[in-house]
């Protein structure tokens, strides 16, 4: 979950052993673990915080079908994982939930498919940064149309995504709680005065 509007207070000393550059320069996060694991426990936390927000990339997957409409299924991978079989017909709603089924991705926005071109927009990777892209898996793909012919799918990056500004991530394992209900996590060496935003992932071993 995103916390935003998280601002360091410059806070007055009341005692000579604690200086006020002290009292203003760390922050306690505090979040509750996932009620709904899907089945699997979690096994660690990623947490981020950032002071401006990046640019989201944009990905297209686009289908071009010169012999008339176009059948059959494909399957996309992503970090060397790979979707079910995805048909051609698949709506956004559907992609974007196959999409974030995979390893490697938490959040995307899939614009409604028109002329078989579906746009993914990444809300939680920015996967050009680190060497990252979806990819079509040939052998998982099963394409004709009409004229028997084979369609080609192509994945474009139309805008590649921007890391934000003073972005910093730590992987925490799990098992820190506060208590039954809670988890902490103090980050430190922060300026008083800025706004940070915040983001805290759970994630299992799958």
């Amino acid at each position: 979950d995103e916390q935003k509007g998280v601002t360091l207070s410059t806070i007055e000393a009341h005692s000579t052993s604690v200086s006020v550059f002290e009292s203003s320069t760390s922050l306690l996060l505090t979040w509750q673990p996932p009620y709904d694991t899907r089945g699997f426990n979690v096994s660690s936390y990623l947490l981020e915080y950032w002071i401006s927000h990046g640019l989201y990339e944009v990905q297209t997957i686009s289908l071009f079908s010169p012999g008339g409409p176009a059948r059959g299924t494909f399957a996309l991978s992503y970090d060397g994982h790979l979707t079910d079989s995805l048909s051609v017909d698949i709506s956004a709603d559907n992609l974007k939930a196959a999409l974030e089924a995979l390893h490697g991705i938490r959040s995307v926005r899939v614009g409604s498919s028109q002329n078989y071109v579906w746009t993914v927009t990444f809300l939680a990777e920015y996967p050009s940064v680190n060497g990252k892209k979806l990819t079509i898996d040939e052998h998982s793909s099963r394409l004709t149309d009409s004229a028997a012919g084979t369609p080609v799918i192509t994945i474009g990056i139309p805008a590649k995504g921007v890391l934000p500004t003073g972005y910093i991530s730590v992987k925490l394992p799990a098992g820190n709680a506060l208590d039954d209900s809670f988890c902490a996590y103090t980050f430190s060496d922060l300026t008083a005065g800025v706004e940070y935003y915040f983001r805290v992932s759970a994630c299992n071993m799958l």
